[in-house]
């Protein structure tokens, strides 16, 4: 909830700190959601506030000294 919150709503002063997105959390619909949400209750989430979401997964993978991050899609709106 907090993440989508920070990409609705610009915050200039401390955009990291969650008590800066309280006075929103009431701006969304979660009914029938449960917390953590799962994968398969986005699409619900996406019907109840019209908003369309993509969730990734990053694994971080050193090999020979170096650090590779690698990046994967974990729900994708366009295709689901």
């Amino acid at each position: 909830m907090w993440s989508i919150l920070a990409a609705l709503y610009e915050i200039k002063e401390n955009p990291h700190r969650v008590s800066k997105y309280t006075q929103y959390e009431n701006e969304l619909k979660f009914e029938g959601i449960e917390f953590p949400v799962k994968l398969g209750d986005i699409p619900k989430f996406e019907r109840q506030n019209e908003i369309k979401i993509n969730v990734f997964d990053f694994k971080i993978r050193e090999s020979k000294g170096n650090k590779n991050i690698e990046f994967g899609v974990l729900y994708n709106s366009r295709t689901n």
